[in-house]
């Protein structure tokens, strides 16, 4: 594969702790600790977000860090590290390392979206139970990464959390009920599937730690003072802020989502601007919705600013080429494009981002 060009010639970075060289995908930690990045050729950048400094199609990962070799970073408790080489164009293969803190603070991880009663959909000459398309999702507000190994639900529904489970800053965590369906509605594999349904007229949740302990307890309902639009007629339940602190077993943390079925993996377009976390702060483009039907809205805070947009394929095709000042819209509908995943790439005041955007028309 080397001589035909398909892998680099040249080897991905090492990173060392303790003067010992990581082997291992995962590795326990607590407290302070320090982990050494080092390459033989080319220029070294690494992540700590859980992104890849190389985005598809080949461009920098705008978050990504450029280091030299030898270079050593400081870390605390739970953190994830993903690496690579960029000479000339060319890439090395992603060093990824996760470092789990087994007494995790999981003060930021709050859950986000519950479709507890989906509608039933026509499959050809069948119909598919709502149940079938029932998620919960889960997402860590903070920006430090939250070590999930050892959770499980011990109310309502059956899952047990993966060992290597680690959920980074502003990321999502789905569980669907069943995945095929989940697929065949939202375009996206979910992180992962339970057993048993939500009850259509409310029930208590409770993930617990590996001790026994509840790291997230609430009870929702199905009726006033609680959004009613989720029960059966389309809506999820939906958090009313993007990164909420309050509690979820209060009706105010809660609101009927302004997607039909949802918006899983992605936070509710009906609340970009919240107080919370409002858009584009040093003027950060926001995009969105996320999944899009075709119309996808930009926003940016100075109504004066110049926004260049391009849109890309995975395969780093260039599909869209504009620009907008201050706010506009873009039409994915125009682009003869397939459903799937496709990147959007904006530019604001030299800032460059970089937005996955699910695509279901």
């Amino acid at each position: 594969m080397k001589a035909a060009s398909l892998l680099p010639t040249f080897s991905p970075p090492v990173l060392r702790k303790d003067n010992v060289i990581l082997d291992q995908d995962r590795y326990p930690v607590s407290g302070n600790y320090q982990v050494t990045i080092s390459g033989t050729t080319g220029q070294l950048y690494y992540t700590l977000d859980g992104t890849d400094p190389r985005l598809i199609g080949g461009l920098n990962n705008p978050t990504a860090i450029a280091i030299s070799s030898g270079t050593t970073i400081n870390l605390q408790g739970t953190a994830i590290v993903n690496a690579r080489i960029k000479s000339g164009d060319n890439w090395s293969a992603l060093t990824s390392v996760k470092f789990q803190n087994p007494n995790e603070d999981y003060t930021n991880l709050k859950v986000t979206e519950l479709h507890y009663h989906p509608t039933d959909t026509l499959v050809g000459t069948s119909i598919i139970s709502g149940k079938s398309f029932e998620f919960l999702e889960l997402k860590n507000t903070g920006d430090k990464p939250i070590n999930l190994a050892g959770l499980s639900f011990t109310s309502s529904v059956d899952y047990q959390f993966k060992e290597s489970d680690v959920l980074a800053p502003k990321q999502f965590y789905v569980i669907a009920s069943k995945p095929k369906w989940f697929y065949e509605r939202h375009f996206m594999v979910p992180t992962g599937n339970f057993n048993k349904n939500f009850s259509n007229s409310g029930e208590q949740v409770i993930i617990s730690n590996a001790g026994g302990s509840p790291v997230i307890n609430f009870t929702y309902l199905d009726y006033n003072p609680w959004a009613t639009a989720p029960d059966g007629n389309g809506p999820s339940l939906s958090s009313a802020i993007r990164n909420p602190t309050g509690d979820p077993s209060d009706a105010a943390y809660w609101k009927a989502s302004s997607v039909y079925d949802g918006s899983p993996f992605a936070d509710d377009p009906g609340i970009v601007d919240t107080i919370d976390d409002g858009p584009a702060i040093d003027n950060q483009v926001v995009v969105y919705p996320n999944p899009t039907r075709g119309k996808l809205y930009l926003k940016v805070n100075n109504a004066s600013s110049g926004i260049e947009v391009q849109i890309y394929s995975l395969s780093g095709s260039m599909l869209y080429n504009s620009s907008v000042i201050g706010s506009g819209t873009v039409d994915l509908t125009q682009l003869n494009i397939f459903p799937g995943i496709y990147l959007v790439k904006t530019k604001c005041d030299q800032r460059n981002m970089v937005y996955k955007v699910v695509y279901q028309p």
